[in-house]
């Protein structure tokens, strides 16, 4: 992002950080939570971190360490800040809440894919001094298929929902999943009164 480029005010996003596994039956009501929350807002965007499957990696167990330590199923947290109200598919408004207005700080993502090969160029904007930001960047990957276990009446309510298509599943982590702090001299700032 250049300072020629950068609006005024950005949009908020919102973040649902999933902590899920396909053993779990009662995760279920979080992804069909999850799936409201897409119906309701495209700004609000969801992260799976999962654990005891094989869809578990060292990112998703940090993530797992840091906001789920007592390892309770499913968990899912809204912008690292707050627990997602139980149950989840009720609280829709509690999510999308967080997608709502404008900030001080901005993001631009591009990528591009050749072949097996990934290149992400992140920028960065702020409105304002933010001295000690961080940038998390992630890879997700949709459509997986695997059977989940179900104690919910979601999804008509079976025992086991066989290839239940899992989304937003993290694969890899770019930065530290906690963040890394954005150097001074990476951020671009609005002068308003240049």
């Amino acid at each position: 992002i250049t300072e020629a480029t950068i609006p005024g005010a950005f949009t908020k996003k919102g973040v649902i950080e999933d902590y899920t596994g396909t053993w779990c039956g009662w995760c279920p009501r979080v992804s069909y939570g999850i799936e409201l929350v897409e119906n309701a807002s495209d700004k609000v965007f969801a992260v799976a971190a999962h654990s005891g499957d094989n869809m578990q990696n060292t990112f998703t167990a940090q993530l797992g360490a840091q906001f789920n330590p007592g390892g309770s199923y499913p968990t899912a947290i809204l912008n690292r800040d707050v627990d997602w109200t139980y149950p989840e598919p009720n609280n829709v408004s509690q999510a999308t809440a967080y997608a709502q207005g404008t900030t001080t700080t901005g993001l631009s993502v591009n990528s591009i894919l050749r072949g097996n090969n990934i290149q992400i160029h992140v920028g960065t904007g702020f409105t304002s001094n933010m001295s000690g930001s961080k940038l998390v960047v992630m890879l997700l990957e949709d459509g997986i298929l695997e059977d989940q276990e179900n104690y919910t009446s979601y999804y008509g309510g079976v025992s086991v929902i066989q290839n239940f298509e899992h989304n937003h599943v993290l694969r890899h982590s770019f930065t530290n999943v906690l963040g890394d702090v954005i150097p001074s001299g990476e951020q671009v700032f609005l002068h308003k009164n240049a």
